[in-house]
């Protein structure tokens, strides 16, 4: 017989809903009229550097050229600061004279790494009210070794192939038994609005102009977070959990249904992004507000959405794909670290290895997964040994 629709305790409706609404409204800073309106100065000279983005190893030195020009009408001191201690060695000012000194000239500018870390070169002039430099900065990396740097790119490559190949032994299951009966609906409907949310964040800071002109103005020495394989998992994710609610269309599913609270919770995030797209079109808020408002919801449904498909008292799990959940989630854990993440990111790391542990271990644990195993011609995709 199938389970039951499943109910659990989570936060109250109108309660969440408050939650996604305020979150990004009291975050955004400056309406987006302020925030894109520049301001013009009389400036007679002009600096920068040649590459904005460093990598080098402790005890090595890295060059980078700076370029001036213009026509200063006296005497113009740029100096050199860093934030952090003592991860780059003091770099001498360099003074530009009304004789034309430097002026129209590349100079060369040593950086020597003296202790691990991540900072940023800026350049600061003095008069500050004639020269621009808003080009004249340079985010350094000082590593132990590019051995590290190997390691993290292979275990961010590992994690991005683990990730995609994960959906799909689910899929197979469902064909196989051309049956969706124990896997929770609740979870699919979670899943699939929360990658589509991903999707979301992805592409329009990765494409969208008006929006990564946003997400500079406000961090004008950061770098764009969304890279290209972002983009390709999250639209593939999109597509394979797709695919998993199609097949809820067309196999077997018994007297499955979204529960009352999975309905309430998607009602919630529908109502409170209708309510940012709204903000936004009347520039209230920025869209760079509406997109971290789109990653809230992404990280929130993270943390619950494996609740349903672990209730032990359902036996959800049983038809549940197991086998990449360990390995998925250490390597989740293993990427964050490697690249030095945030604590929030590094928080659903752990929480998103616990909750597929736990889902895991309620499926080995129950006595049917020796059953459906031996059913089955012994299919390891059926559970995680």
């Amino acid at each position: 017989m199938a389970p039951p629709a499943t109910s659990y305790p989570l936060i109250p409706g109108k309660h969440l809903l408050l939650v996604f609404i305020l979150t990004p409204v009291l975050s955004q800073h400056l309406p987006a009229e302020h925030l894109s309106t520049l301001v013009e100065e009389n400036y007679t000279l002009w600096c920068g550097f040649s590459a904005h983005d460093l990598t080098f190893s402790e005890d090595e030195s890295e060059n980078v050229t700076l370029f001036v020009s213009g026509e200063p009408e006296e005497e113009i001191t740029l100096m050199f600061s860093h934030d952090g201690d003592n991860i780059l060695q003091e770099i001498p000012n360099i003074t530009v004279g009304t004789d034309g000194g430097y002026v129209g000239e590349n100079i060369t500018v040593s950086l020597v790494g003296i202790r691990v870390g991540h900072t940023v070169l800026l350049v600061d002039a003095t008069p500050g009210n004639m020269t621009d430099v808003s080009q004249a900065f340079v985010r350094v990396s000082v590593n132990h070794n590019d051995d590290l740097d190997y390691f993290s790119d292979v275990v961010g490559w590992v994690y991005f192939t683990a990730w995609s190949v994960s959906f799909y032994p689910q899929i197979y299951i469902n064909w196989r038994r051309k049956s969706v009966i124990g896997l929770h609906f609740d979870f699919l409907s979670l899943n699939i609005v929360g990658f589509f949310m991903y999707s979301l964040f992805n592409v329009c800071l990765y494409w969208a102009p008006v929006i990564q002109r946003q997400y500079f103005l406000r961090h004008p020495f950061g770098v764009n977070p969304v890279q290209l394989n972002d983009v390709i998992f999250s639209l593939h994710a999109f597509f394979a959990c797709s695919i998993q609610v199609l097949q809820c269309c067309i196999y077997e599913r018994g007297d499955q249904r979204i529960s009352k609270t999975a309905k309430g919770i998607l009602s919630g995030i529908a109502m409170a992004s209708i309510l940012m797209v709204i903000l936004g079109s009347t520039q209230v808020v920025l869209w760079l507000d509406f997109l971290y408002f789109v990653s809230y919801v992404k990280l929130f449904i993270t943390l619950i959405k494996y609740i349903p498909q672990g209730d032990p008292k359902k036996k959800n799990h049983l038809h549940h794909s197991l086998h990449h959940c360990y390995v998925r989630g250490v390597l989740t854990l293993q990427f964050k670290s490697c690249n030095i993440s945030t604590p929030l990111l590094q928080s659903a790391g752990l929480l998103q290895l616990q909750e597929e542990e736990h889902v895991r271990l309620e499926h080995r644990k129950h006595p049917l997964g020796l059953h459906w195993r031996n059913a089955l011609s012994g299919s390891d995709v059926y559970y995680c040994l």
